[in-house]
């Protein structure tokens, strides 16, 4: 089977997606990675993103194909909305912000078994293919792996901290989830999580919530509210339990049996 990813230019919340995937899926199956680069001139944007994120173990999967061929697939459903084919009999896709900002408009997709993963905020009959509610997984790899300090530009110096030892977390200080006015949609919310898995204080502000999002339904796989600001508290062992891949994981399975059939 495939994975497919898309690079956009940056570290996004789409590429984690797939990187993760790619760590957990091959502890358990053969899998093969391709990062997709569209235009030639992102190749070194690429190459020193993922240099500086300590992801340059993942530089020999970057290609310029557009084609993609296999029994299974797994994307992101960033992809479906960009110019690569993908022909396959079964075509898995994992939710994104992309889902919303669309209104769940899907292209047409000419695959015979379709299914999309998605948090139950993304679960609508306007996609007319099978949906599974699923939450994304973390990799240990991917999250032990994070450096210490991040250029926020490309340019040399203005260093900060990747991970905050305070992180506050606020919808409305994202102005890209803002999809009409006043109305936000964060569909996961990652960097709370990955400063919760590191030790990190966190504090989350409600404000920008006006009705269940993607965040709001991961809040609650730990019987947290997300209509009340309130300084985060989560134990590892429970962070691993709900959003770390095992061998019971419904993507898994569904991949496996794909693979038999």
């Amino acid at each position: 089977m495939k994975i497919i990813g898309l690079w956009s230019g940056s570290i996004s919340g789409e590429f984690t997606t797939v990187v993760d995937l790619f760590y957990n899926l091959k502890k358990y199956i053969d899998v093969d990675f391709h990062l997709c680069i569209l235009d030639k001139k992102l190749m070194s944007n690429c190459i020193r993103h993922l240099t500086k994120n300590n992801n340059s173990d993942l530089l020999k999967y970057i290609t310029l194909n557009t084609f993609f061929e296999s029994n299974c697939i797994i994307c992101s459903s960033f992809i479906i909305y960009n110019k690569i084919e993908l022909k396959t009999k079964n075509l898995f896709i994992l939710d994104s912000f992309d889902l919303r900002k669309n209104n769940y408009n899907i292209p047409e997709l000419k695959n015979k078994n379709i299914i999309f993963f998605s948090n139950p905020a993304n679960i609508t009959k306007t996609i007319p293919y099978k949906q599974i509610e699923y939450y994304h997984k973390f990799s240990y790899e991917r999250l032990n792996n994070f450096p210490i300090f991040y250029k926020k530009n490309l340019s040399e110096g203005n260093l900060e901290l990747f991970l905050d030892d305070n992180f506050y977390y606020k919808r409305t200080k994202k102005s890209n989830l803002e999809i009409f006015p006043g109305e936000y949609f964060e569909n996961i919310g990652k960097r709370i999580f990955e400063h919760l898995y590191h030790k990190k204080n966190v504090f989350y502000n409600s404000e920008g919530f006006s009705k269940p999002d993607g965040l709001f339904y991961y809040l609650k796989l730990f019987g947290i509210d997300a209509n009340l600001s309130c300084n985060l508290k989560l134990l590892e062992h429970i962070i691993k339990e709900k959003l770390f891949m095992n061998e019971d994981d419904e993507l898994l399975k569904t991949i496996r049996n794909c693979n038999v059939n």
